[in-house]
């Protein structure tokens, strides 16, 4: 990064070659040039971007052009730095090292310049406000974030410990507060924790008894989650609980460890104008206000794929500092996994020399840093009740990873992938007595896997997975080849997958791979059916694009012991077989006619139960041997209101109980009654947002009412009905079923 003519050319110019016939030479369309704040604020953006061993060699240089452009351009300094906070949280400890450098105009221990502390104040000053802008917006991660970036101030003694240990107590406050969420506690604790990992020997030194009082709320807050609540959540013996309390080692001796584990300590000054961290309230949640997120329980277990040698434990000052960090780079750079992926690699440079294992010596010995990273990744894959983010993201970084050191992240994920598939069949219970892997993390495992896969040619040491063979028909690790082959064969074809695989897995007998690709199977299709002339005709009409309500009159005249309803269903299907749009095409061209023979009534809300039920198989049969497909063809049925998420929920439990199997639902069903799950929750929603907005127009009518009465004696509902807006309300909410 360029500090002097930042911004400027890099190559010295001459003149353009010019063009004949006395055109002149080419024009060039030049961007405008930047603003003297863009350019500023994108200095502190980019900094410790450039090619210098570590970004203190950096530091001088960034401090002096900071220290040219205050105070005049403090707002500009103080945007940047918000920014860089916010968004690299790598590089919080370097910008407050670099704030600190310019506030004391030199990179000397113990010396201070004389004024110079005066021109980081205004930056300061407008941190301040952001910071308090993010508090009442209850933006939980930049909350931390700048909490984080105030204790690394306070150790470079520009900021008192008495305010930051004011600040903490805030957020133990939350941690008291009547019936809180836990969520909300689990959030203010972390920012508690955190904290005091980057200044509990500075906070400690002066303020020692408050110190422990905030250690003992961590404690209580953590001994508080019901059992209940851990079971849940806790679905195998490798998890460990994210909010692990402090080791009982003694704290006071304890701080000095944490501080040096992980964290960069560049410098500490004794500056002699300290400011203060306002004092700040953390304000109440908004009654009312919908909580959307992975981490809505607030209990959250981090997974763990290697041992202590690879991985350092998250419940170790090392684990924790690491693995937030990582979560919350991998969090902020959903946007870009390619960048996110270039600085996860390089995260070294922004960390205390000797962190990671180095690369090449083969007789080091340390934590790598390769590993930690497929760990975190995974960690928020496999995070239950959900993943934080689309699964199709962490498999494409992971990909990424891969790509930038495929020598070093590849036999990462070769172990993790041999890690997840032995916890299929662990014998090792947890706290109830269960077993093995949890199904939503082994659902989770075979897309990942299979998706892995197919970036990387579908090569894997199937011949591990043959002796498993000899399993149980329903085992966990059967279940697991089969629908890998099945989510393989979804991203590529059928003959494909079948040659990457060994012969006893490819065998059909083996239960792994079905007899032949998926496909479709019209029930109609043997001229020897009972009903196949009458198929035949139905099929042609909607073939030949007939009106809707031809074919309506066309099925009343057919005689009973036809089976309409599901010779309807499976011609619509068998036209709209070739693409998903003739599909779509078929089913939106013939919507009054399919809504008809499913026995859904818009208009009156009338729904049969059983005409639901014979769409519903008809659609199953006729795509059997292509189960992706079920689930589409049953969520655009739910969509287009032709059955109800109810039916789809009986459908799979009595297919199940039909089965004669294991008893309970098969992954492929339990897909099913989510997807509807998913349809009824998401029609709540909705209705929702139409009451809340109708009930927004209503407030408005009246405010403009009784502004145009003058607010004396208006009587706000005198032209309408007792009860009108109620059942305006009670309607809307209901249609949407």
């Amino acid at each position: 990064m360029s500090y002097g003519s930042y911004g400027g050319p890099r190559h010295g110019g001459g003149r353009g070659r010019r063009g004949g016939g006395g055109g002149g030479g080419p024009r060039h369309n030049h961007p405008p040039p930047e603003r003297p704040e863009v350019k500023i604020k994108r200095a502190i953006i980019k900094f410790g971007d450039s090619d210098d061993p570590t970004p203190v060699d950096e530091l001088s240089r960034a401090a002096e052009y900071l220290r040219d452009k205050l105070p005049a351009d403090a707002a500009a300094v103080a945007q940047g730095f918000k920014i860089g906070i916010c968004e690299e949280p790598h590089k919080i400890p370097y910008y407050a090292t670099l704030l600190a450098i310019v506030s004391s105009g030199t990179l000397q221990e113990d010396s201070s310049a004389s004024g110079a502390a005066n021109l980081t104040r205004p930056v300061l000053e407008d941190l301040f406000k952001a910071f308090q802008s993010s508090l009442d917006a209850l933006s939980w991660r930049d909350i931390r974030f700048f909490t984080l970036f105030f204790a690394h101030l306070t150790n470079l003694g520009m900021i008192n410990t008495g305010s930051v240990v004011a600040l903490l107590q805030s957020y133990a406050a939350v941690l008291d507060e009547p019936g809180v969420s836990q969520i909300r506690a689990t959030n203010a604790s972390r920012c508690i924790g955190e904290g005091l990992i980057r200044a509990g020997s500075s906070l400690n030194s002066s303020h020692s008894s408050a110190v422990t009082d905030l250690v003992a709320a961590i404690r209580t807050y953590h001994d508080s989650i019901s059992d209940a609540a851990r079971a849940l959540y806790h679905p195998l013996p490798s998890l460990t609980l994210s909010s692990t309390p402090i080791s009982p080692k003694k704290h006071t001796n304890y701080w000095p460890e944490t501080e040096s584990s992980v964290i960069p300590q560049i410098l500490r000054l004794t500056s002699e104008d300290r400011m203060d961290v306002p004092s700040v309230l953390v304000p109440p949640e908004v009654e009312g206000e919908e909580k959307v997120g992975a981490e809505e329980t607030g209990v959250e277990w981090w997974i763990r794929m290697y041992d202590d040698e690879l991985t350092p434990s998250p419940a170790t000052p090392l684990g924790y500092t690491l693995r937030t960090l990582f979560v919350d780079m991998i969090n902020i750079y959903e946007v870009n996994r390619k960048e996110g992926a270039r600085i996860l690699m390089e995260i070294h440079r922004w960390l205390s020399p000797g962190t990671f294992r180095l690369e090449g010596d083969r007789e080091a010995t340390g934590i790598i840093l390769q590993n930690c990273l497929i760990e975190a990744v995974l960690s928020q894959l496999f995070h239950l009740p959900r993943s934080t983010l689309k699964l199709m993201y962490h498999a494409a970084l992971i990909n990424e990873l891969c790509k930038l050191s495929p020598q070093t992240v590849g036999p990462a994920v070769g172990k993790s992938f041999r890690k997840m598939y032995s916890l299929l069949s662990s014998p090792d219970p947890v706290d109830d007595g269960a077993a093995g892997l949890d199904t939503r993390l082994a659902h989770l495992f075979v897309e990942w896997f299979a998706l892995h896969m197919s970036n990387f040619g579908f090569a894997w040491v199937w011949k591990e997975w043959v002796p498993d063979l000899e399993l149980p028909e329903y085992h966990p690790k059967r279940g697991v080849m089969r629908r890998v082959v099945d989510y393989e064969t979804r991203l590529a074809y059928y003959d494909r997958i079948l040659k990457t695989l060994p012969g006893p897995m490819a065998d059909p007998e083996a239960g792994v791979v079905p007899g032949q690709a998926p496909g479709p199977t019209y029930a109609y299709e043997d001229s020897d059916h009972p009903h196949y002339q009458v198929a035949a005709g139905l099929l042609t009409m909607i073939k030949d694009r007939a009106k809707a309500d031809e074919v309506t009159a066309h099925c009343l005249k057919l005689a009973r012991s036809v089976p309409i309803q599901h010779m309807v269903m499976q011609a619509l299907l068998h036209v709209g077989s070739r693409s998903f749009s003739h599909f779509l095409n078929a089913v939106e061209r013939y919507l009054p006619l399919l809504r008809g023979e499913a026995g859904s009534d818009v208009s009156t809300s009338e729904k049969n139960k059983e005409k639901a039920r014979i769409i519903l198989c008809a659609a199953g049969e006729y795509w059997e041997r292509n189960q992706q497909m079920v689930g589409v063809v049953f969520d655009k049925l739910m969509q287009y209101q032709i059955i109800e998420p109810s039916d789809v929920v009986d459908y799979a439990f009595e297919l199940s109980a039909k089965g004669g199997g294991t008893p309970g639902l098969s992954c492929e069903r339990w897909l099913l009654v989510e997807a509807a799950l998913n349809k009824a929750n998401g029609r709540v929603v909705s209705a929702k947002r139409k009451v809340a907005t109708l009930n927004k127009q209503e407030e408005d009518r009246r405010a403009r009412a009784i502004a145009n009465a003058g607010g004396i004696g208006m009587d706000v509902d005198g032209d309408a009905q007792p009860g009108t807006f109620r059942k305006h309300v009670f309607f809307t909410f209901t249609n949407s079923f």
